[in-house]
């Protein structure tokens, strides 16, 4: 623990600190990050991992974003709407005046 305390920003770690068990669940070949913790029970924020979030990183967990799904259902009703008065002036084209 020593060491640990010593470490840039883990001068939170009291003298009395043991860590007697951890379950991983994952194979070990596949562990290339640092281990992170919350001090008050709650999830630690990915960079504390030592990971930088790029664009391509996907979080397991994470809520995916649902953008998509507003934008095609906004083109379907648009596109609906546009068919259906397509239809409605090919069955009845619209009135022309007539002059007096």
């Amino acid at each position: 623990m020593d060491d640990l305390r010593s470490d840039t920003g883990t001068s939170w770690v009291p003298p009395t600190a043991w860590l007697t068990y951890l379950t991983v669940q994952a194979p070990a070949g596949t562990l290339d990050y640092d281990l992170a913790t919350d001090v008050n029970g709650g999830t630690p924020r990915l960079i504390d991992t030592g990971l930088v979030r790029s664009g391509g990183l996907r979080v397991p967990g994470a809520r995916v974003p649902t953008a998509w799904l507003w934008q095609a259902t906004l083109v379907i009703v648009l596109s609906l709407m546009v068919g259906g008065a397509a239809i409605v002036l090919a069955i009845r084209p619209p009135r022309r005046f007539r002059r007096p």
